[in-house]
């Protein structure tokens, strides 16, 4: 199962009593052949969230064999935010979603406290199934 480490371009260190703004996304492919433009667009937003203001830090993880993919990203409030969601290559891609994702597809924003850096994968599956 590919995945990236937890990258920080800022190198943010967290402050432990601190929230921060976390969005957990579940994307489910609708076919394996799906995964070389699912990785083209995921390319290109990496890039995007590597020149961010106010992104803590992000993770991808994806299990080609269950067509599915997952991804976390931290900020430190809703305006850096917004303005990643609605811009770039994130904003592009967003504004259809593409057709290779499934209908199930699920996205969560969730605070998570500084101390519990990087969050984890298990914490990250924790939120998709509360929410």
């Amino acid at each position: 199962m590919p995945e990236t480490p937890w990258i920080s371009p800022y190198k943010i260190e967290p402050e432990p009593e601190k929230d921060y703004i976390a969005v957990v996304t579940y994307l489910p492919l609708i076919s394996y052949l799906n995964f070389p433009d699912f990785f083209k667009h995921m390319q290109l937003i990496q890039k995007q969230l590597q020149q961010s203001h106010g992104v803590i830090g992000f993770k991808m993880r994806a299990d080609i064999l269950s067509k599915r993919a997952y991804t976390i990203s931290v900020w430190e409030d809703a305006k850096s935010l917004k303005t990643f969601l609605t811009s770039g290559a994130h904003g592009e891609t967003v504004s259809e979603v593409p057709d290779y994702l499934g209908e199930d597809r699920k996205f969560v924003t969730v605070f998570i406290r500084g101390n519990q850096f990087p969050p984890s994968w298990d914490w990250a599956m924790q939120k998709l199934k509360e929410n």
